[in-house]
């Protein structure tokens, strides 16, 4: 077992232990935000053929000036796309739908009037308004998206216009929360000087289920089945002078102890091992340490498990306000609100830095690593950051 590594060891020593999960195929209604096990090609053009960009008629090429009445043809969606138009018709045509042959432009609704059944247009039209052509979208055989990437709702819709309906993606890994701290309950309470509210599980919870993760159950009582889950989360309990009761927990359990300890602030005491082969990660039960070490020792897993790449987004950010903290040898991580403005990302160090609050993690998208030694950052000051639930 390793005592008080660098995080990028613990980082590295949690992820040996992770392995992508089993694929399974769902509805691809039901995909968004999941990881594919493939990537996607389009198989043919998107459009695959003339279709209209709005709803309105269809014109001959000989009537674009709109110089005189056009009869109107109904046809159905069957027999438009084989329909060939003649000079003086037009046609109704829908947005997305095929147009019959020999059109050469789309009029919109509002751009006509009706007569007894012929169109009157108001004004000449541009040849090519109005209709999409075949491939202008996707040409055939060009990545869609690939594997192992989170899928977002453009990458759905262009699945579906390919005529895809369901998809292979990794199973979402299952999560067991536990809560070590004798004090805190998940049960309603009614004396404080008793118990505490725990807000950690809960909090592990929403972090989970940010990284497409699946709760499986949120406890202050170790009675569950190891085998449900794929990850063992503990909060609490990381720290004594002898032997912590994460650390007991894990051995009672079976558990090699990978690492004990992070050379990290927050979060410094926390630990992992692997149970067969469920890893299982020891959090602290201050709420702001035990959520800079989900979000580098628990959210790289996630990911992993997932198939994607486990390393978080860094950036260079310009501090936009001064921050001064306790030098110490080892990182610290503040919790801060990033965004991308006209010269660049900036980072505002939000207020409740102490390991114990919860208000730092209110409206947090970062974390600022603060290199050990460092006591000191002004504003302007340009500083690097993790962006996290990415």
């Amino acid at each position: 077992m390793l005592i008080n590594v660098d995080y990028q060891t613990a980082q590295r020593l949690l992820l040996q232990q992770a392995t992508p999960l089993a694929v399974e195929e769902i509805p691809l209604i039901n995909a968004y935000d999941r990881v594919p096990y493939q990537g996607l090609r389009a198989p043919l053009s998107i459009p695959s053929g003339p279709c209209s960009a709005v709803d309105g008629y269809a014109l001959h090429p000989a009537d674009l000036d709109a110089a005189g009445p056009l009869r109107v043809v109904n046809l159905s969606f069957l027999d438009i796309a084989q329909y060939r138009l003649q000079k003086g018709e037009t046609a109704p045509v829908n947005t997305g739908f095929p147009v019959p042959r020999n059109t050469a432009a789309v009029i919109p609704h509002e751009g006509v009037e009706m007569e007894r059944g012929y169109l009157l247009a108001g004004k000449p039209v541009k040849a090519g308004s109005n209709i999409r052509l075949p491939g202008e979208d996707f040409q055939p055989g060009e990545l869609l998206f690939p594997a192992n990437k989170r899928l977002t709702a453009g990458m759905i819709a262009a699945a579906a216009a390919c005529g895809t309906t369901s998809i292979h993606v990794y199973r979402k890994p299952r999560v067991g929360i536990l809560n070590l701290s004798p004090y805190h309950t998940i049960r309603p309470i009614t004396y404080f000087a008793d118990l505490l509210p725990d807000s950690n599980g809960p909090l592990l919870a929403s972090l989970v289920t940010r990284d497409r993760g699946e709760v499986a159950w949120v406890s202050d009582q170790f009675d569950q089945n190891l085998s449900e889950i794929d990850l063992l989360l503990t909060t609490g309990g990381t720290y004594a002078r002898g032997k912590s009761e994460a650390q007991s927990l894990l051995e009672t359990l079976g558990a090699t102890i990978l690492f004990w300890g992070t050379s990290i602030q927050p979060g410094g005491h926390n630990g992992a091992g692997v149970i067969g082969s469920t890893p299982a990660v020891c959090l602290s039960g201050n709420p702001a340490a035990c959520a800079v070490g989900y979000e580098l020792l628990v959210s790289p897993v996630l990911r992993r498990l997932q198939g994607m790449e486990p390393d978080l987004l860094r950036l260079m950010a310009t501090c936009v306000n001064d921050v001064s903290v306790t030098a110490r040898r080892t990182p610290r991580f503040l919790r801060g609100r990033a965004r991308c403005c006209r010269n660049g990302w900036e980072v505002e160090v939000l207020p409740g830095q102490k390991a114990s609050m919860i208000r730092s993690l209110l409206d947090y998208n970062a974390l600022i690593e603060i290199p050990g030694g460092i006591s000191q950052v002004t504003a302007g000051t340009e500083i690097e950051i993790i962006m996290v639930g990415q």
